[in-house]
């Protein structure tokens, strides 16, 4: 680990100067490197609980890494194992990392393991399904929170075989605040235990952190230190936006649209995909495509999405002109620098991260970069798929002439009132609504039953499916051709899985169910499908109805 931190450290200044010389530096250049000083003299301290409270744009990847790979060379600790809620920012931080860390030659340093599919179901089980999974004999993991706790709380030979690798870490979750609120009791008491007997170190990273303390597994003889001794200032001065509120009959995602289109550039983000594809489809007008109007959502293959966000990033910096629209899955550290913005209402954390792609270098005025908070008539409403404690909790304190979502005070009294309205009076309590019933069953050892229960992603709803798109160079085509008839053979490697990785998109249970009954999508293994239907080279897979319209 001394190695690696000397690595990192050296490869980071590095990146810094490369920086500074294609472009001046400036204030927020210079208080991001304060803000790694700071953290990487906090490493020091004693493993622990840690938290990395940072605004968004103040430089976390970089700053969590630094404080991790330090504290683990101090304290002889063996790896750094970084938990992220996305695939998306998986794919970001992991590239990221191994810029940092991988060496020239030979074996890599950063293993990036995730998955949005099983390819080993109950009922077909596959004797190869173990070949996918990785056993984290790494020294830098990049996974994501649903793998963690799979890991943690899972019953199955591939899910426990990385949990010894846990012991004697670094963990960092990052975009914590996006931990479940039903599963947080026993997650937090299984985090707990990691720390107080198995050698972990805990980093809580967040530019909106929860009041996890006011949850009974936190709230007495778990001390939390702060990396960063008083982020409030930085804060203030990283504000970098300000907040306006559109409300009232009149508010609808055409006006919205509309007004998007006054300005040059600007983003968009709407609560659920069909939103998206309204605001894309006003956009164009019935025109087939236009460059500068961009779509963004989960119904695209990760590939494609990871194709706009670079093409609406160039577009800004060359100053061409960019509409982009988006779902939630922008606000996860996607590094885009928009001068207007416009977020359907959500919870507050949401807000934020949403401001955090408005004005994200500092390079305008405050006054002049406006996130507009909007409550669209016709819209998905954000008690359909948001918290109801949550909706609460922030109705009272956030909007026109109450809190902005930045507001520190105002967010940790929202996050204390939130759990207030669901945790039970213990971490048993069949009455509570954090997950304290997966608790009970974890003190009876009843481990299938707490494994069923902690799943953290839904596969009744939502599934993932593999997509060839007419786009692909043919070298990607054909490795991705390659991949699928390796799972249909049945003698797949890491290396097959993580190949599909970028062509996998998601769609709702019951539009693959539809699919496959009007035959556009067959089986690859287990319950990984491959989508042969419609797929729109903007806005991906169409719901189904407007695919079996317009299947060419």
């Amino acid at each position: 680990m001394a190695q690696l931190w000397e690595r990192y450290e050296t490869r980071r200044r590095e990146t810094v100067a490369e920086r500074r010389r294609r472009t001046a530096p400036s204030w927020l250049d210079q208080l991001r490197e304060d803000i790694y000083g700071e953290a990487v003299e906090a490493a020091a301290g004693k493993p622990g609980v840690y938290r990395l409270h940072l605004p968004t744009g103040a430089g976390k990847t970089f700053t969590g890494g630094g404080f991790a790979l330090r504290h683990a060379a101090l304290h002889g600790l063996r790896r750094v194992i970084v938990a992220v809620p996305f695939i998306s920012i998986t794919e970001q931080n992991a590239a990221v990392y191994r810029s940092l860390l991988d060496p020239e030659h030979g074996p890599r340093t950063v293993l990036e393991h995730h998955s949005a599919v099983n390819f080993e179901t109950p009922h077909r089980p596959n004797p190869w399904a173990k070949l996918a999974a990785e056993n984290w004999d790494a020294p830098f993991i990049v996974t994501t929170t649903v793998r963690l706790i799979e890991s943690l709380f899972g019953n199955s030979p591939s899910a426990t075989r990385r949990l010894h690798r846990i012991a004697n870490s670094v963990l960092v979750l990052d975009e914590v605040q996006a931990l479940p609120d039903a599963l947080l009791t026993p997650i937090l008491s299984g985090l707990r235990e990691l720390v107080e007997h198995y050698g972990v170190t805990l980093v809580l990273s967040s530019a909106t952190q929860p009041e996890l303390s006011a949850l009974n597994p936190w709230q007495t003889g778990l001390p939390q230190r702060e990396i960063v001794a008083n982020p409030a200032p930085l804060f203030e001065r990283l504000r970098r936006v300000r907040y306006e509120w559109r409300t009232g009959p009149a508010v609808t995602l055409e006006s919205i649209a509309a007004e998007a289109t006054t300005h040059t550039d600007a983003l968009v983000v709407v609560n659920g995909t069909k939103d998206a594809s309204q605001v894309h489809k006003t956009w164009l007008d019935g025109r087939r495509e236009s460059p500068g109007v961009l779509h963004l959502s989960t119904r695209m293959t990760g590939g494609h999405r990871r194709e706009t966000i670079q093409a609406a990033k160039r577009r800004l910096e060359a100053g061409l002109g960019t509409l982009l629209v988006s779902t939630s899955l922008i606000e996860a550290g996607v590094d885009l620098d928009f001068p207007h913005g416009f977020r359907a209402r959500s919870l507050p954390e949401s807000e934020q991260q949403a401001a955090g792609r408005i004005n994200r270098e500092g390079h305008r005025q405050t006054q002049d970069s406006v996130l507009t908070v909007f409550e669209p008539t016709d819209g998905l409403q954000p008690q359909v798929i948001y918290n109801w404690s949550g909706i609460a909790a922030a109705s009272r304190r956030f909007g026109k002439d109450l809190a902005a979502p930045d507001d520190l005070d105002t967010l940790r009294s929202y996050y204390q009132h939130r759990y207030q309205l669901q945790a039970g009076r213990s971490s048993t309590d069949p009455d509570g609504a954090t997950g304290e019933v997966i608790e009970a069953l974890r003190e009876k050892l009843d481990y299938p039953e707490v494994a069923r229960r902690m799943r953290m992603i839904d596969n009744e709803h939502s599934v993932a499916v593999v997509v060839i798109r007419s786009q692909l160079t043919h070298k990607d085509h054909q490795a991705a051709r390659d991949a699928i008839g390796q799972l249909r053979g049945g003698v797949p490697t890491p290396e097959t899985y993580r190949a599909l990785q970028d062509h996998m998109a998601s769609i709702p249970h019951k539009e693959l169910e539809s699919a496959i009954s009007a035959g556009h999508a067959v089986e690859v293994a287990g319950d990984l499908y491959e989508w042969t239907g419609h797929y729109h080279p903007q806005r991906g897979i169409e719901p189904l109805s407007k695919a079996l319209r317009n299947p060419t």
